[in-house]
């Protein structure tokens, strides 16, 4: 497993990690004009819900540590 920092400022942005795999086009997309990566209008919601989901699985990680 590869570690990451508990604090999601110190981790990528989970937008950016999506944006960088196909199947998850339906969330993300690369704006035409400054290239960057965003959230697609109408998933604003599913976003945090996974963004949550994530921070959740890494807090469960530090607190099983020794």
């Amino acid at each position: 497993m590869k570690d990451c920092p508990q604090d999601a400022s110190e981790r990528p942005n989970i937008t950016e990690f999506l944006g960088e795999q196909r199947r998850f086009g339906h969330l993300v997309g690369k704006d035409k004009v400054t290239g960057e990566v965003k959230v697609k209008p109408g998933q604003e919601e599913n976003m945090a819900k996974r963004t949550a989901w994530v921070q959740g699985n890494v807090d469960r990680m530090y607190s099983r540590r020794p």
